[in-house]
């Protein structure tokens, strides 16, 4: 999806093709990684992997990517960073998982996957009164 001018076009014509519980699923660069905050900090952003590779020309935080996928009819089952998810259990153990979330957004895992499942719309039929 990274490497798409228009990766909205894109799920928009995956969404057409898509059977009625159809399930799409892809991985692109996280720009809410550990490592894109660091170099950001530093103004060091253009040395992050995602930049890196001159082919990819849309990459979005994870915020962004769901307003793209929502906005295409997808609901947004799950989206996974799995050494986040170990880092959340330990911090939630602790007791401080939902400050650090609230207030940072960052995992330490440098690529996001998306789960989407196709939204269906189902036509209400009049009732003649």
């Amino acid at each position: 999806m990274e490497h798409l001018e228009n990766p909205s076009y894109v799920l928009s014509e995956i969404y057409k093709k898509l059977k009625e519980d159809g399930i799409f699923i892809f991985r692109v660069p996280n720009k809410n990684s550990m490592m894109f905050f660091i170099l950001n900090l530093f103004r060091l952003k253009k040395r992050w992997h995602g930049y890196q590779d001159k082919t990819h020309v849309s990459l979005f935080n994870i915020k962004e990517w769901k307003k793209i996928i929502e906005k295409n009819n997808f609901k947004v089952d799950i989206y996974s960073m799995i050494p986040t998810m170990y880092l959340r259990g330990i911090l939630n153990k602790l007791g401080i998982g939902k400050v650090f979330y609230r207030n940072l957004f960052v995992s330490f895992n440098e690529n996001v996957t998306f789960l989407c499942r196709k939204r269906i719309f189902h036509k209400i039929k009049k009732v003649k009164a």
